[in-house]
């Protein structure tokens, strides 16, 4: 249960995708549940609701991580190569009051997933490597991870934050 001064935090790591300007989260069964656009609000996770929901609690402050984005393709055959796409990337988010938002790229945008022997995406390799560090004020540490992913993404995945904290 969350109390009142508590520092909450929300990562999420996996496919999410926008539509209808909201943003939806996938769980690992969604390719096999969501295959028309009738299906989403009732086979994911809306971001935003998730947001408003934990920031209306009486906590501190409330991290918003989100590492995903992607392209999501519907039609009424049953397979994702469709015609109809739900939009390149995430919508931005409303930050609530005491809300620190981070996405792993700006809106609109495509992140990159880990390739090869990376077992995680480029922005969360980059995150794990920041939180090791010690005594890092959590401005820091994004403005680092940010500054990272977009060295190592040679300029093309630019992580965006959005905050309302004081």
């Amino acid at each position: 249960k969350i109390q009142d001064q508590d520092l909450v935090m929300f990562y999420f790591a996996g496919h999410g995708f926008q539509y209808k300007e909201q943003n939806y989260l996938l769980p690992v069964d969604a390719d096999e549940k969501i295959k028309r656009e009738t299906n989403i609000e009732f086979n994911s996770i809306n971001a935003q609701e998730t947001l408003e929901s934990l920031s209306s609690q009486t906590s501190y402050v409330t991290i918003f991580i989100l590492d995903c984005c992607r392209e999501y393709l519907f039609d009424d055959t049953n397979k994702f190569r469709g015609a109809k796409s739900s939009g390149s990337g995430l919508h931005t988010m409303i930050a609530p009051g005491g809300t620190l938002l981070q996405f792993a790229c700006a809106p609109g945008s495509l992140a990159a997933d880990g390739g090869g022997q990376d077992r995680n995406g480029l922005y969360t390799k980059q995150l794990l490597k920041q939180i090791a560090v010690p005594n890092q004020h959590i401005d820091l540490i994004f403005s680092s991870v940010g500054a990272e992913v977009y060295k190592e993404s040679k300029g093309k995945q630019m992580p965006y934050r959005v905050s309302s904290i004081m």
